[in-house]
């Protein structure tokens, strides 16, 4: 018999539904994966708008798995769904996944990468409608890398973009005060 010293603490912490969940999630990601290589096999014969139309798909599938991924705090595993969402969009539909690169700034924020962050959303900054949450997340990230000027420009940004936004509001209140 097995005592529970000898099971190393991270097959302990694994139920059959987290097992489950894991399990359905790579073959999920397998079909997806032999999608493409189908359509990309006959992409000629399908036509370029049902390509198109269908890697779209693909692209907001693997961007919904990655946010999936980040509420089972996989961050890892999403920041590898939304670099396929990018990939998939920018390679086949010749357009920013935005959506994506805003969502795997934030994670790489949350796994300590903070320059990572910024990068992603430097590339979708100015791609229209431009967002105010763009800009405030950047100031969030300035703010956190202890740059609190460029924390404020961006805030400012974010308040001219849409001064109804609130959070952006908030951090200019707070921040008159500190500066």
């Amino acid at each position: 018999m097995i005592d529970d010293d000898d099971i190393p603490e991270i097959i302990r912490g694994l139920n059959y539904q987290t097992l489950k969940a894991i399990e359905d999630r790579d073959l999920e990601e397998i079909s997806i994966e032999r999608t493409i290589d189908e359509l990309l096999k006959n992409r000629k014969r399908i036509g370029n708008a049902y390509f198109r139309d269908n890697m779209e798909k693909i692209s907001r599938k693997y961007y919904q798995m990655g946010n999936d991924l980040v509420d089972e705090n996989e961050y890892m595993r999403a920041l590898d769904m939304y670099t396929k969402s990018i990939k998939i969009s920018k390679r086949y539909l010749g357009r920013l996944a935005v959506d994506s690169y805003f969502n795997r700034a934030i994670t790489f924020v949350i796994l300590g990468y903070p320059k990572l962050g910024l990068m992603d959303l430097i590339r979708i900054e100015k791609k229209p409608p431009i967002k105010p949450d763009i800009f405030y997340l950047k100031g969030e990230i300035y703010e956190f890398m202890g740059k609190y000027k460029m924390a404020q420009k961006m805030y400012m940004k974010s308040y001219l973009i849409d001064p109804n936004y609130e959070k952006a509001k908030n951090k200019l209140n707070k921040n008159i005060l500190i500066l």
